[in-house]
């Protein structure tokens, strides 16, 4: 991915950040602007990119800003936008990361208060070829940021309308590539927050896309690459959202699990017949289908849990999960599912990586 297919993708989506009118490539005086754009209430952005790191890219600013200021008339020719509010112009530097020395450098006088740093963070299709989501981070300078940046935490998705779509279409490569273009954005930022809210704890965020449904699993596991491992999830699919504890096919985890169990078995049974809106799925005990927790006694409850026995992949099986209430979610209320569930299960997760 180069700094042209970056600032392709930010030029295409321009009106997302409330900006009517640019031009890339914007050559004033032998100098190349990546994008010159303007905002609805006429304000100008001379905006940079870099892929990387910054690579210092705060010491051309003020060469920018002075060649500009006998560039107007020639820019509002290029643009075919006049009415540009010149005294407002700023130089917005979009980079991966900045340096010690660039936050520094944004008070040295001639581009103090006129220039702003953001750090991005590309999204790609599930083929990892094409960028489908932008996001943008005010990173510094002086004062709010100048450039609108939509908000991410407050966005809904309504799974039943995404499935009930996902079903009408034709083949699983279709129907794959709705699911990266319509949820796969919201989940990546979820993950983000999952990753520095739980990586200290040992908990690493998955996600999981299966076409034969087609349904997806978002985890909190105990690796950070391996994702049927133990793990807190919310598995999503047509007419139906659960969430809870999972552990699939991992043979290592369940065998540490069966361990833990034998060890605290008292406790978890304590835990568990707390969890009256609470299934659970043990197969391998010879019970093919999800047990209410609010119908097993202690005896009963202690004896699934005596014959959870697993000798290969597929008697991994041991799901603890209920239905989640809402067809709708916001990113927000998805990190809220994970917090609460972690008070839950987080024992449980934390027993299995000690043993």
């Amino acid at each position: 991915m180069q700094e042209k297919h970056i600032r392709d993708f930010f030029f295409k989506t321009k009106e997302n950040y409330r900006l009517i009118a640019g031009q890339k490539e914007l050559s004033v005086n032998r100098l190349r602007i990546d994008v010159f754009a303007v905002n609805k209430r006429g304000d100008p952005f001379i905006i940079e990119f870099k892929k990387d790191k910054s690579n210092h890219i705060v010491g051309q600013s003020a060469q920018y800003l002075a060649l500009i200021q006998s560039r107007h008339v020639e820019i509002e020719t290029k643009l075919n936008h006049s009415g540009i509010n010149w005294n407002n112009l700023k130089v917005l530097l979009i980079a991966k990361t900045f340096n010690a020395r660039d936050h520094e450098s944004l008070n040295y006088a001639p581009i103090k208060g006129r220039v702003f740093l953001y750090q991005y963070e590309i999204i790609k299709d599930y083929r990892q070829k094409e960028i489908v989501s932008l996001n943008l981070e005010y990173a510094a300078g002086h004062g709010s940021s100048p450039l609108y940046i939509p908000s991410k935490a407050g966005r809904k998705i309504n799974f039943n309308a995404h499935f009930k779509k996902l079903a009408s279409l034709e083949g699983k490569e279709s129907r794959r590539q709705y699911y990266t273009d319509t949820l796969l954005p919201l989940l990546n930022n979820v993950a983000k927050i999952l990753s520095d809210k739980y990586a200290s704890k040992g908990l690493f965020p998955h996600i999981s896309y299966f076409y034969n449904g087609p349904h997806f699993l978002l985890r909190l596991g105990t690796d950070k690459k391996q994702s049927h491992r133990a793990s807190i999830a919310i598995h999503v699919g047509e007419n139906y959202l659960v969430r809870g504890f999972d552990l699939t096919h991992s043979l290592s985890d369940a065998a540490r699990l069966k361990a833990v169990i034998k060890n605290n078995k008292k406790k978890i049974i304590t835990r568990f017949l707390k969890l009256d809106e609470y299934g659970i799925y043990i197969p391998n005990t010879g019970i093919a289908e999800s047990i209410s927790l609010e119908n097993l006694n202690p005896k009963g409850l202690s004896l699934l849990l005596d014959n959870y026995d697993p000798k290969q992949i597929r008697d991994c099986y041991f799901i603890v999960n209920r239905d989640y209430e809402s067809d709708t979610l916001t990113e927000s209320d998805i990190v809220r599912i994970f917090d609460e569930e972690y008070q839950q299960f987080g024992f449980l997760l934390d027993a299995i990586m000690k043993h």
